[in-house]
């Protein structure tokens, strides 16, 4: 007999398990992760039943589940699932707060444990399947540069119309940064304790931005071509520095020759189905054609679904990352690629190089794009906007916590190390700008390198550098600025980070979110952390012991945050 609908002492509505995606995934060969969202408060406890998806007859085995995040709205709890077969068969029983309980299947909600078809089923964990990523990028620090912007120690290869250093920015300005003048601030990169380095594009464009690739068998002569480039990275691979390039591989130039060719020949052209023409012939003042952004006829769109186009691009992929001796690829624009294409190059460039990165530009949610077989990692925006209200007092140290923890909800556990936490990048306006308080802009540093993920600076970002819209926030990088006070302490700040165990790769835990006081723990089995950040008026802190860094005001055991104000102590009596 089918058990009947439950009496609502749950909001019904609010149960969901997705059996994919983030929902549900393999942690190894045999194990299941498993997640349950409900509306949060209601389950005082959460449990999941299971066996093998064959085994008709025998008991189900239970495991509880723990609460791994809550926004306030949801609550979703999380537990790991081991069978020898990995093939499950399962279903969630939840316990209100008076004790009552419900059972969540495919069918839905039920009052009594369900029959076998109405369990959700993960029918076989294929090993391709279990997600995994190079072990060097998880928590790892990023710093992006701009080449042009930079350095520049080689006069000799500056391009026409170079600019004076410090000139104002502007469309079309280069100020004549190199390849070689990031190899002569390697130590200094070092010094900053960067994992990665990004680099903006550095193939053949007719453009300064070199988002609009003409060709891309070459790197630009004004950097130092192909040669400069893997002196380069030999040079940062030295300094214990991994190199990523920017791959913009979901438009090209309209100078680049395949496109050239379509329209010269129209339909009759070889490259007809490599790009996305309206009709022909191709008209370029008229752009029937599919371009970046529906906007810049300079910037046509390849048509990635094309085997062509995917086995062209994979192959300059291929041939950079040997070549060059390359550890990522940060693919523009990754939401507009086929899904296709995403998956082809994961698997040519992991036959060159095991542990290469692929790293997504994705503005919003990109669960559909970070899978086993897919991407490893996206730039996560969604941090930037939180913690920009938050320093800013629009919203409270609870409003943050719960915009990360909704994000998260999207994403799956493992995917957590290798979110690109950002404040800045070349498409936005500096924070320090933003903000327009240097305290608070240290402040919000500290929050950026004390949490998870993968936190990622703009170069001059760690000197505050100012800057408004694009371009203004391409300026030439500020050296005079590394001298202050500020650039002190968030250099201190970078180098305590890429030196911490704890934070790169620690638990995330929250301590205290009240007002403007947001305090969290990372953990490990062998250290913990506390890191806190006050941009509300002056508040206190119940602390564990030492205090590392920050301008806290500790007294045995109790800290005093001044508005702007941040530490990060450390847990003496852990014990994991």
């Amino acid at each position: 007999m089918e058990a009947s609908n439950p009496e609502p002492r749950f909001t019904l509505s609010a149960l969901a398990h997705d059996a994919d995606c983030a929902g549900c995934w393999p942690e190894s060969g045999d194990t299941l992760r498993v997640r349950l969202r409900c509306a949060a408060g209601e389950a005082a406890r959460a449990e999941v039943c299971y066996r093998s998806l064959y085994d008709h007859v025998g008991p189900y085995r239970s495991v509880g589940m723990a609460m791994a995040l809550s926004d306030g709205v949801s609550d979703v709890f999380e537990a790991s699932l081991t069978l020898p077969d990995y093939r499950f068969r399962y279903y969630f029983r939840l316990t209100n707060r008076a004790g009552e309980d419900l059972y969540y299947t495919s069918d839905g909600a039920m009052d009594r444990p369900p029959e076998e078809g109405s369990c959700f089923f993960y029918p076989c964990i294929n090993p391709a399947d279990v997600p995994r990523a190079p072990e060097w990028a998880k928590g790892a620090m990023v710093y992006q540069i701009w080449t042009d912007r930079f350095f520049n120690a080689d006069p000799r290869n500056d391009p026409p119309g170079t600019v004076p250093w410090g000139a104002p920015a502007g469309r079309g300005v280069e100020y004549g940064g190199d390849f070689a003048g990031i190899v002569c601030q390697a130590g200094y990169l070092k010094g900053l304790g960067v994992q990665a380095v990004y680099l903006n594009p550095v193939f053949a464009s007719p453009s300064y931005h070199k988002y609009d690739t003409a060709d891309y068998t070459r790197v630009e002569d004004c950097y130092g071509g192909g040669e400069g480039l893997k002196a380069l990275v030999a040079a940062l691979h030295g300094a214990g520095i991994r190199v990523i390039l920017d791959a913009v591989f979901n438009h090209c130039s309209n100078r680049h020759p395949f496109f050239r060719d379509l329209v010269e020949k129209g339909a009759a052209s070889r490259y007809r189905g490599w790009f996305l023409p309206r009709g022909f012939p191709v008209d370029e003042e008229a752009v029937n054609y599919d371009t970046f952004a529906g906007l810049v006829r300079e910037m046509p769109r390849w048509n990635t679904a094309n085997d062509g186009v995917i086995d062209y691009l994979c192959g300059v992929a291929e041939f950079w990352t040997r070549e060059a001796d390359l550890d990522g690829w940060r693919l523009d624009v990754a939401d507009e690629l086929n899904h296709r294409l995403l998956r082809r190059l994961r698997e040519r460039l992991e036959a060159v190089k095991p542990d290469v990165l692929l790293l997504g530009e994705i503005w919003n949610h990109a669960h559909r794009y970070v899978t086993a077989c897919q991407l490893h990692a996206v730039t996560n925006y969604k941090f930037r906007t939180a913690a920009l209200n938050f320093a800013l007092q629009k919203t409270g140290a609870r409003d943050f916590w719960n915009a990360g923890q909704a994000n998260r909800m999207y994403y799956r556990t493992s995917t957590y190390p290798l979110l690109m936490n950002l404040l800045g990048s070349h498409d936005t306006a500096r924070f320090a700008t933003l903000l327009g308080d240097r305290s608070a802009a240290v402040a919000l540093c500290a929050l950026l390198l004390a949490m998870d993920g993968m936190p990622m600076l703009y170069y001059g970002d760690e000197v505050l550098m100012e800057g408004g819209a694009d371009p203004d926030n391409r300026r030439a990088m500020r050296w005079d600025l590394t001298q202050t006070p500020e650039a002190a302490e968030i250099r201190a700040l970078m180098a305590f980070r890429g030196q911490s165990e704890c934070l790169r790769k620690g638990s995330l835990r929250l301590v205290k979110a009240e007002g403007g006081l947001l305090a969290f723990s990372r953990e490990t089995p062998g250290s913990r952390l506390v890191a806190a950040v006050n941009f509300g008026p002056e508040a206190g802190l119940e602390t564990p012991g030492r205090q590392l860094l920050g301008n806290a005001r500790t007294r045995v055991g109790r800290a005093e945050l001044p508005r702007n104000g941040y530490g990060i102590w450390e847990d003496e009596s852990w014990s994991g």
